[in-house]
């Protein structure tokens, strides 16, 4: 929820998403993997015991990158974040 709110974004490329989570070098996504960061996949690991996946998202009117939108993680913030 805070890498939405830090982008003030409604939808994030999932390359944003990781950049954000590491800039927190002490936070687990920084050393997430045997001392490297948090990768797309182990993201969509993660993830998918949520039941949210990434899909493609248009960012203006001719990039297309995969990533989440903030709407597929409200069931998940309304169960576990505080």
């Amino acid at each position: 929820q805070k890498a939405f709110d830090s982008a003030c974004a409604s939808k994030l490329a999932t390359n944003k998403l990781i950049d954000i989570l590491c800039m927190d070098r002490e936070g687990p996504w920084f050393s997430y993997a045997n001392g490297k960061p948090i990768t797309t996949r182990e993201v969509s690991n993660l993830l998918a015991d949520f039941d949210i996946t990434s899909k493609n998202l248009r960012f203006g009117t001719d990039l297309v990158l995969k990533g989440y939108e903030l709407a597929q993680f409200e069931d998940a913030f309304a169960r576990y974040v505080r």
